[in-house]
């Protein structure tokens, strides 16, 4: 009895140490882990949103270049209306043929300022354009200088007989035309829009198509003496259309989209670099021509239509930034802060309600403003880096109402 109960006693311990013995169930293997596999989605949504930046940088590249091909385009075939109207005038100067060319002055001209926001950025000069004064600069010095020196041009009151037009010792050829213009004097302007609409208009803006008529030879009035040399009033305005048309058009082929040449080297730019160069370069427009020229007196004084000198240039300025029907311009670049982009377009609202009311300069000051400090917002957060080049911001033209407050 004993035995069996050793025998029992033996035979358990030898099975707890049996189980003793057994090896333990194999644990979880742990992988390491690493910061590429705490954060894979992170990075993936970073490179996604890099790209998408980049290619709307590169789409804005694309649609200002597009815009500026497509408005030389606009603007060449309205002077070539406004030579075709000159033309008419000259055969039939009658009051009818001259408000059908002051028309056609006026839509050429607003085409032609249209195209300026849509070329706000630096362009290569061939070095053979330098020597020949063809440059962009040198072009645009013909097209568009004021403000004009009427007397320079042609008769004013009190001096019946003044003026390139009224000095027979001068020939009207393109050549000598050229070498008038800034003659002895920055006001001594001879050629481009302005000098077309002082001969269009005259001094008082109620030039008599009279004044176009050869076959007038006295038209005197009581308070006017005789208007004399119309044949060379006319041949003065056919000629500077002429040098201004082909002026332009050398502008329109160097921006066609597919083969101009300023078009072509700014296409092969980045989209960050010519994004970067537009925000400096339309900031300077805006602050030093809008505000210090446009709006500090008037541009167009013989039309009176100066408020549309404005109106054209914020015009492209608006189907630059903030097209409606594409996505092109900043929308989907300010698209983490649309509160930037309904700024600038309440701004340009303003400008155009305030261009309706003017009656007086300077105008539109604290309209400007606005639009200016919507306009930086804007563009600091399209790319901080236009807030650093010294030049950009070298002329401060307004200055915030004391009464205004904070602009943020």
């Amino acid at each position: 009895m004993i035995r069996t109960r050793l025998t029992v006693l033996m035979l358990t311990l030898g099975l707890l140490s049996a189980c003793d013995d057994a090896p333990e169930p194999p644990a979880a293997v742990k992988t390491p882990v690493t910061t590429d596999d705490l954060l894979p989605q992170t990075d993936t949504v970073r490179r996604s949103a890099t790209t998408e930046l980049l290619t709307a940088q590169d789409a804005y590249r694309d649609h200002l270049l597009a815009l500026a091909s497509e408005h030389y385009d606009i603007a060449l075939s309205a002077i070539q209306k406004l030579n075709a109207d000159i033309s008419d005038l000259l055969e039939s100067p009658t009051a009818a043929a001259l408000a059908q060319a002051r028309v056609s002055w006026r839509n050429a001209y607003s085409a032609y300022l249209q195209t300026l926001p849509l070329t706000a950025i630096d362009v290569n000069e061939p070095d053979d354009w330098k020597l020949a004064g063809l440059t962009r600069a040198a072009l645009t010095e013909s097209i568009n200088p004021w403000p004009v020196e009427p007397g320079y041009v042609d008769y004013i009151d009190g001096y019946p007989y003044t003026g390139i037009v009224n000095d027979t010792t001068l020939n009207l050829s393109e050549g000598s035309l050229q070498e008038q213009h800034r003659f002895a004097d920055a006001s001594y302007i001879s050629l481009g829009f302005q000098v077309m609409e002082f001969l269009l208009w005259g001094e008082d803006g109620q030039r008599p198509a009279q004044d176009f008529d050869s076959e007038v030879s006295a038209n005197a009035t009581p308070t006017r003496p005789v208007v004399k040399n119309q044949d060379r009033r006319g041949e003065y305005l056919k000629t500077a259309g002429q040098m201004l048309q082909k002026n332009l058009q050398r502008l329109q082929l160097r921006w066609q989209k597919d083969n101009g040449f300023y078009s072509i080297t700014s296409a092969v730019r980045s989209g960050p670099a010519v994004l970067n160069n537009n925000l400096i370069n339309l900031r300077q427009l805006l602050s030093r021509d809008v505000a210090g020229r446009y709006l500090k007196q008037p541009s167009s004084p013989f039309s009176q239509t100066s408020p549309e000198d404005v109106r054209a240039l914020l015009h492209s300025t608006r189907i630059l930034l903030l097209p409606v029907m594409s996505q092109n311009g900043v929308r989907t670049l300010l698209a983490e802060t649309p509160e930037k982009t309904e700024r600038l377009d309440l701004a340009l609202a303003g400008m155009d309600d305030c261009l309706d009311a003017i009656t007086q300069y300077p105008a539109c000051q604290a309209e400007m403003l606005e639009l200016l400090t919507a306009f930086d917002k804007a563009a600091s957060q399209l790319d901080p880096a236009v807030l650093f080049p010294v030049n950009a911001w070298a002329e401060p033209v307004l200055t915030q109402p004391s009464d205004s407050g904070s602009q943020e």
